[in-house]
């Protein structure tokens, strides 16, 4: 017969704070149930509350309730349902009730198997789709306490078997007087109010004039997925908007790109970074410092294999002659004609650019250099090395291969309001070669995301704190106005729908429209210290769009150096004194 100790290992329980529902980790074991029982009451207040048990082995509970995988490792039941109650360590009860936890339950998206139908156990499909779980595990990174998709009756809930029982759409023929719209036109599975018409059998002309889910006679991408129910366990922080200082928000955003660079070179691409997803955590080593946290990679893509850039050859004769001559070029830069370039910058450059396209490329970083960084080539002293234009990472030899994914049906990836200006579109800004190869979504279009996340604190909030949305924009206070600057300027560059999205982004990069002289200005005067940041980011994008060369490939790289120079230039802020606070 099992112990009781080997049935309760861990429990988790809400405990109720004011309005709001905080889930607390605790520690249990099956002895002086009825002594404690008071204890475990005033912690949750009511046996009422759901609690989460971690290896429910064996516990015996009055009400049916679903475990997570074959091999249980969590559950989400009611305290009243267990027929003994727990008690606590007392001593793991006191430290873990100041810990907070959630548990995020969703339904990730399952592609095909090879014979096109839908397999839940699809390793293949695991391997470049893996769940948002696997991502951490596959990145070392942990972010989690435990992650399972979750099983009634033995079989892993997903919306193919479980729920919808194999059923497909199947019609033979159109309605009398219906037009199929186009392709373009019909709004995706997974559209933001897509969710309440996703089950429907559609036979209101209403319905199906905004939803076409006549799945026989559409693309594959509009097709229903199937998805399995999945479910995980993880501390919880606060969102990036409730930022304590300027310090804090930057460095918040430093460490979530540190974990996105660490997750790229395991080939992984997040591609969906959001305010939502921009995490700060206290550091356990010390509450009172914190570090941001990178969180729900639930669409994330893996790449099986990596792939060499293009700067893999070695330069031809030919090119030696070019390099010369870019040389000489260059000297005239500098107004007394007499710029000397290091050796390893051309080399550098014409890894990148052929001989007709490296010279206009070198002469707009130096450009950019110049306005934004604080290059001075009148005053250099020695050659133009590249320190001086943000060329001396280590190489990047190799980037994820992507080439041989195929996308999944329904596929889209970001919140339209921070996704960038390609992936809006879905095509390069400026294709590069004679046969670009297909669209996909970088390290590039991530990057610019954590920009906009940036640029939407900067002119939405006026300062750190909670509850600080600006006057401007608050339609309760008396300041709203909803006519003014800012309020056009966050509409349009936020709010606004999807087409009009494409084209202001796309014109900020394509048509050189000042993102400088837009945006920037609009900023809260609390974000004064951080507009040199915005704009060096910008630039470096630009450059990376424009000319697809180091910039592009280096990206992650340039950002984290951004953050890490302007959060060491900010000033600490004091800290109040005890005494008279």
């Amino acid at each position: 017969m099992m112990r009781r100790t080997d049935a309760y290992r861990r429990l988790a329980t809400l405990r109720v704070g004011g309005s709001t529902r905080s889930p607390v980790l605790v520690d249990v074991r099956p002895a002086g149930f009825k002594k404690n029982l008071n204890r475990v009451r005033r912690l949750g207040n009511s046996r009422q509350l759901p609690v989460i048990v971690l290896r429910p082995l064996g516990i015996d509970t009055l009400e049916p309730h679903f475990f997570d995988s074959p091999e249980p490792r969590f559950s989400v039941l009611h305290l009243n349902s267990l027929r003994t109650v727990p008690t606590m360590f007392a001593k793991d009860a006191r430290e873990a009730i100041n810990r907070t936890f959630a548990l995020k339950r969703y339904w990730r998206p399952l592609g095909n198997d090879e014979s096109g139908e839908v397999n839940v156990a699809n390793t293949k499909e695991a391997s470049t789709y893996p769940s948002e779980g696997q991502i951490y595990e596959i990145s070392k990174q942990n972010h989690i306490i435990a992650h399972h998709d979750t099983t009634v009756s033995a079989e892993i809930d997903n919306t193919f078997t479980t729920i919808r029982r194999g059923l497909v759409p199947k019609v033979t023929q159109v309605a009398p007087g219906h037009v199929l719209l186009p392709a373009e036109d019909v709004l995706r599975e997974n559209s933001e109010d897509a969710e309440n018409f996703l089950h429907l059998t559609l036979t209101s002309p209403r319905v199906e004039s905004k939803y076409c889910l006549e799945l026989y006679k559409r693309p594959k991408r509009h097709e229903l997925l199937a998805r399995v129910h999945t479910q995980i366990l993880m501390p919880v922080g606060d969102v990036v908007n409730f930022f304590c200082d300027l310090r804090e928000l930057i460095w918040g955003l430093h460490g979530c790109s540190a974990d996105f660079s660490h997750a790229y070179g395991m080939r992984i691409v997040h591609r969906d970074i959001s305010i939502g997803n921009v995490m700060i955590f206290p550091m356990a080593a010390d509450p009172a410092k914190t570090r941001g946290r990178l969180m729900d990679f639930d669409h994330a893509k893996k790449a099986t294999d990596s792939k060499g850039l293009v700067c893999a050859s070695a330069p031809s004769s030919l090119d030696l002659m070019n390099m010369q001559n870019t040389k000489y070029n260059l000297a005239h830069l500098r107004g007394s004609g007499d710029l000397v370039v290091a050796d390893e910058v051309i080399e550098e450059l014409y890894c990148w650019k052929p001989h007709k396209k490296a010279l206009d490329y070198i002469e707009r970083v130096i450009d950019d250099r110049k306005r934004y960084f604080g290059l001075n080539l009148e005053n250099m002293k020695g050659p133009l090395t590249l320190a001086h234009l943000g060329w001396d990472y280590d190489k990047v030899e190799k980037c994820p291969d992507f080439s041989n994914r195929v996308p999944r049906n329904g596929e889209r990836t970001g919140t339209l309001p921070f996704m960038s200006a390609e992936i809006l579109n879905k095509w390069w800004i400026r294709p590069y070669g004679f046969h670009p190869p297909p669209f996909k979504h970088d390290v590039v279009h991530d990057m610019d995301s954590f920009l906009w996340v940036l640029t939407c604190l900067c002119l939405t909030r006026r300062g750190p704190g909670m509850h600080m949305l600006r006057e401007e924009l608050d339609v309760e206070h008396a300041g709203y106005n909803p006519t003014g600057e800012l309020y056009q300027a966050v509409h349009t560059y936020f709010k606004a729908k999807e087409n009009n999205l494409k084209k202001v982004k796309g014109d900020l990069i394509l048509l050189q429209v000042s993102f400088e002289e837009r945006i920037v200005p609009l900023f809260h005067p609390d974000f004064e210290s951080l507009k040199p940041l915005v704009n060096q980011w910008f630039a470096t994008l630009t450059l990376a769009y424009l000319h697809r060369g180091y910039e592009y490939y280096h990206i992650h790289h340039h950002v984290l150096r951004l953050l890490k120079d302007t959060y060491d230039a900010l000033p600490i802020p004091a800290q109040p004194d005890p005494a008279t606070s």
